[in-house]
């Protein structure tokens, strides 16, 4: 098979499991696994499979909660994967609260496997028949708009993003008076704001990426302050962070896989030194994004290029970028002569203006 199909088992029993894994794998499958709720989510957030196989009774997390916890993060691009329950509970009010929380189907145990791989291709192409409908939506939706936007709607914006650049740098003599800069300031970067989103609605980005109804409406510092506060004492003593700013705007985000992302970033890095320290800073830009800027000290430039490289694969092996990618989110490594900053940009969208 070219394009193999990604099913998630999670089983808290060995032997099960390895008897699923076994026969998946000889069907042609790709396989990941999970001994516990808990695991199995992880790997999901990570792997994104296009299918989950689930036990119910496990210890810390089981699997209706498992099912209820991906449910409900519906901005998650496969939050609606398809899950089958694999359970010795065969009553009827168990296969009831299974529907009630949008399971895709439920198997008694002992497994028909048969039935089981017949159940994964007939979910896998419905949801796959889905995706391609709506991929096709957006696309003719793209298009719409852009054919909709007046071209020479970029050329009046531009012409003003020039004038009022030059207005800036214009000395003004003896009438001049702050609030005139100001105001010169003010055109310039509303100028650059205003072709920003019309480039983004050309470009469809905005389609792309929407915001789901069941994203929560963030405090950035909350978030930082939550995500210090899951490491352990060691690493949140060398996380140095500012919480004095009070005028920063909201944003719009899942904030599980937000602190998730926080947290694998800042473990990425303290695998180049685990007495490194971190300092986090907020900042909004003039055309409206939020980036948070995690920063850590090096001795030289060449050490700086070095921890850049160590990190990509570090980063790279978390599968942080496909967690990031989910919300639209953009990541990005600089080196300088003392320092290795981390970039994590939140896109104008998912920006909300304080009033």
């Amino acid at each position: 098979m070219t394009n193999k199909i990604k099913v998630l088992c999670v089983e808290d029993e060995a032997d099960v499991r390895d008897s699923v894994i076994g026969i998946l794998k000889d069907e042609g499958f790709e396989v990941f696994q999970a001994d516990s709720g808990k695991q199995g989510l992880e790997v999901f957030l990570e792997q994104k499979p296009d299918l989950i196989i689930s036990d119910i009774m496990m210890i810390d997390m089981s699997g209706y909660d498992l099912l209820k916890t991906i449910r409900e993060n519906k901005n998650i691009d496969n939050s609606n994967v398809p899950l089958i329950f694999i359970s010795a509970l065969g009553q009827r009010e168990d296969i009831v609260k299974a529907i009630n929380l949008e399971a895709s189907d439920y198997l008694v145990k002992p497994i028909d496997f048969e039935l089981l791989i017949a159940k994964i291709y007939e979910k896998t192409a419905s949801l796959k028949k889905i995706s391609e409908v709506s991929s096709k939506n957006i696309s003719n939706l793209k298009d719409q708009i852009s054919s909709s936007v007046p071209p020479e709607m970029l050329q009046y914006i531009e012409i003003i993003n020039q004038l009022s650049n030059v207005i800036r740098g214009e000395f003004y003599g003896p009438l001049s008076h702050q609030k005139y800069l100001e105001s010169a300031d003010q055109i310039h970067f509303n100028a650059i704001k205003l072709s920003t989103i019309v480039h983004n609605l050309l470009s469809g980005s905005t389609i792309s990426n929407p915001i789901n109804i069941h994203d929560e409406i963030l405090d950035p510092l909350q978030i930082i302050r939550d995500f210090v506060g899951i490491l352990n004492k060691k690493f949140q003593s060398q996380i140095i962070t500012n919480i004095e700013i009070h005028d920063l705007s909201n944003i719009k985000l899942n904030k599980m896989v937000l602190i998730e992302s926080f947290k694998r970033l800042a473990g990425c890095m303290f695998k180049l030194d685990d007495a490194l320290q971190i300092k986090v800073t907020i900042y909004e830009d003039h055309i409206g994004r939020m980036a948070f800027i995690l920063s850590s000290q090096v001795k030289s430039a060449k050490s700086a290029k070095s921890a850049k490289s160590a990190l990509e694969v570090h980063i790279k092996a978390a599968a942080l970028l496909p967690m990031l990618e989910s919300q639209g989110l953009v990541l990005d490594l600089l080196e300088s002569d003392d320092a290795l900053n981390v970039v994590m940009l939140v896109p104008d969208y998912r920006v909300i203006k304080q009033k």
